[in-house]
């Protein structure tokens, strides 16, 4: 099994500059809170080059002449969101709606429509990028390793079955988001990698709850414990619907209609005593559906 996991960096920025296009090559911040106690919570890296991070007050924000400072907008964060799941649907009718800035999509099968891992990452990352929304697409044999490369890796990752521990071992701890007392420890015990926490023994790996794993879950990394992510993948049985109509119709169209006026003009001419002469275009023709008529169909093998 494949999973493709599209994520876009700095969800609340990536919302208001795809409302806001002539901002996208400027230094944005976006900040969030009733003054005087508004804050920054997320910046674009053009931001983070000129000092500004998240935490920092209005204030120290505003010392930044270059910044482009904006109010966090629900609307807008909805609105992306809803463009992110319209680029993912619009591949394949079984997505997971993991996060406002995340979601998981099972390939199965589609490589036969759409071809390669790599191709199908390029069309999800193009889709997206045609909607105003620069993501970071990752394909992995689980959504475990998906998610970590996708959030370690910038443009488009594909991580062959039994190359995880390499791909993913120099990405840092902190593309786990664990706790801040859990990243403590990590710090005084020199853990600086996947490949540092899976080098501890098992019995020293804490039992923490990260974003999607369930209290008391062992920690686990790169093939000696995996994180146990649980998708809970949805069909929009609209698209289905669409699909298996369209794959109806071309059929009726393509290979019912022709077959009925064969079958009629034989039964004239047979009225009649004349042979009718073989005619390659009076043959049954055999459904003509495109891959993209079929897609639907094809998804409830």
């Amino acid at each position: 099994m494949r999973i493709a996991c599209v994520y876009v960096p700095d969800f609340p920025v990536a919302a208001v500059m795809r409302a806001a296009p002539e901002i996208c090559s400027r230094a944005v911040a976006v900040v969030e809170g009733k003054p005087p106690l508004t804050k920054v919570i997320a910046t674009n890296q053009s931001a983070r080059q000129k000092g500004i991070a998240p935490g920092m007050t209005l204030l120290q924000a505003e010392a930044c002449p270059a910044i482009q400072l904006r109010w966090r907008s629900a609307a807008q964060e909805t609105a992306a969101h809803a463009a992110l799941l319209d680029c993912a649907h619009a591949l394949s009718p079984t997505v997971e709606d993991a996060a406002a800035d995340t979601v998981f999509i099972d390939l199965a099968g589609l490589e036969h429509l759409f071809g390669s891992p790599q191709k199908i990452a390029r069309q999800l990352a193009d889709a997206c990028s045609q909607v105003g929304l620069e993501t970071q697409v990752a394909v992995a044999q689980n959504p475990d390793a998906a998610l970590h490369a996708a959030h370690g890796f910038a443009g488009i990752t594909v991580i062959e079955a039994g190359a995880e521990a390499e791909r993913l071992g120099g990405l840092p701890v902190e593309i786990l988001q664990p706790p801040p007392e859990i990243l403590e420890i990590f710090d005084r015990w020199g853990v600086r990698s996947f490949h540092d926490l899976a080098a501890l023994p098992p019995g020293y790996v804490p039992k923490i709850h990260f974003q999607r794993i369930e209290p008391g879950v062992s920690f686990e990394v790169l093939g000696q414990e995996v994180l146990p992510i649980r998708l809970e993948l949805s069909t929009d049985w609209r698209v289905v619907a669409f699909g298996v109509g369209l794959a109806l119709l071309a059929g009726v169209i393509f290979g019912l209609i022709p077959a009925l006026r064969t079958t009629r003009a034989i039964a004239e001419n047979f009225g009649r005593g004349v042979a009718l002469p073989f005619d390659p275009r009076h043959d049954v023709r055999p459904l003509l559906p495109r891959k993209d008529i079929c897609h639907g169909c094809y998804q409830l093998r």
